[in-house]
């Protein structure tokens, strides 16, 4: 396997991003992007107005969370989060 991701929740206000992960080998070749393009499709097929997803990132990661909008939460406070209109 070289990539995969999933997201949990219920299926319609609170959504998770879970086990967004590439194989070392072939990190930084765009895989992690279409893996989350993926997902967030499928979010925002099923979201509702106020939506709340969240997840856990890596620091190393931030980045690739914010391209998708995703927020960063105060150090005190891990994790990323975001609402959809």
């Amino acid at each position: 396997m070289i990539g995969h991701g999933r997201v949990v929740g219920d299926g319609s206000i609170v959504f998770y991003i879970q086990d967004v992960i590439v194989h070392p080998a072939h990190q930084g070749k765009g895989i992690g992007t279409q893996i989350m393009e993926m997902i967030m499709r499928y979010v925002r097929s099923q979201a509702t107005t106020g939506t709340y997803v969240g997840l856990m990132s890596a620091e190393r990661a931030v980045a690739l969370y914010e391209k998708f909008g995703f927020t960063k939460r105060p150090d005190n406070m891990p994790g990323m989060g975001m609402h959809i209109p």
